[in-house]
């Protein structure tokens, strides 16, 4: 091959290179094509909580191509090859609020979102509990006790509330503190006229947050109701007490685990307590106060609380000490 043959191959080749450089972009997928239609999404998943911490292996849902991703350690996410078609992008983990954004292209290629997500409010304790308070001559006063202990990351717990849809039932609980929620309700409150009709039912707790988003954080349900009473026997009927003071009552035999609480009150128009102990063995059935009372007029209660903590009280038996 001539030396002039060799020469035009060469510059054949390097006008091809050159020119074959700059031919069309007709490659859909090409992010240089002028003519590419597709998009995407990139962003990053935080806490709402202050310093707003990544969140790792978020769900992130594209539903307009039915695209699920996760985020990574650094909370981030990527979505490509996209039809630029409006709608909402779902964000979902476990122990956070579900939410979303909702995405208009307006002509873009691409979209940056910054999601923040509210931490789930988590119930510590919770417990829904009968009273049942026996009172002459053959009245027996009826409560149920809701006690719910929750945390939020965020403490933006605005109001917590326990409902029943079958009762068509729902009420609020004061926050006795920063964490503790208790009510009591009776039967009239509730919408039920037997006692009975809560057994068994499941209850929601829900925690409503600054902004409003309610949360389903626990389901309670009451065991029992403590319908038999247990039976004092001394002192009783204004009996004049002028020795150690001795509580004495009937033996209870409900067939299942319990123990008793015993309480002294002031016997006026408001009475006061002026003595208790808990967790006596159900297997005694008297027990010797410790405590030299004032003179005056008082009466004692004995409680029945079951395993669960629900519980039934004695009718009041009144007694004097004498100086």
């Amino acid at each position: 091959m001539s030396d002039m043959m060799i020469k035009y191959i060469n510059i054949a080749a390097i006008l091809l290179f050159v020119f074959g450089c700059e031919a069309p972009r007709e490659n859909p997928l090409d992010p240089e094509n002028p003519n590419n239609s597709f998009t995407s999404i990139t962003g990053t998943v935080r806490t709402v909580k202050v310093p707003n911490q990544p969140i790792n292996a978020v769900t992130v849902y594209w539903p307009n191509a039915n695209i699920v991703v996760e985020t990574n350690s650094s909370g981030n996410f990527s979505i490509e090859d996209l039809r630029p078609l409006d709608g909402f992008l779902y964000f979902e983990k476990e122990g956070y609020s579900r939410d979303s954004i909702f995405i208009n292209w307006a002509s873009r290629k691409s979209v940056t979102v910054l999601q923040q997500l509210n931490s789930t409010p988590k119930l510590i304790n919770g417990n829904i509990t009968s009273s049942v308070e026996n009172r002459f001559p053959a009245v027996q006063v009826y409560r149920l006790i809701v006690d719910a202990q929750i945390i939020d990351d965020e403490n933006d717990i605005d109001s917590v509330f326990i409902k029943n849809d079958d009762l068509g039932f729902i009420g609020n609980l004061s926050n006795v503190s920063v964490t503790v929620f208790h009510n009591t309700f009776t039967p009239a409150q509730m919408n039920i006229i037997s006692v009975d009709d809560v057994i068994g039912k499941v209850f929601d707790i829900i925690a409503k947050d600054a902004n409003g988003k309610t949360f389903s954080i626990a389901n309670l349900t009451v065991k029992r109701i403590i319908k038999e009473s247990v039976e004092t026997i001394t002192p009783a009927n204004n009996e004049i007490v002028s020795d150690s003071l001795t509580l004495n009552w009937r033996r209870f035999t409900p067939g299942y685990s319990f123990t008793y609480s015993l309480s002294i009150f002031t016997n006026t128009v408001d009475p006061e307590l002026v003595w208790e102990v808990n967790n006596i063995s159900s297997n005694e059935i008297l027990f010797v106060v410790p405590e030299i009372l004032t003179p005056g007029e008082y009466f004692w209660v004995v409680w029945v609380i079951d395993e669960f903590g629900n519980k039934a009280r004695s009718r009041p038996a009144s007694f004097i000490i004498q100086e």
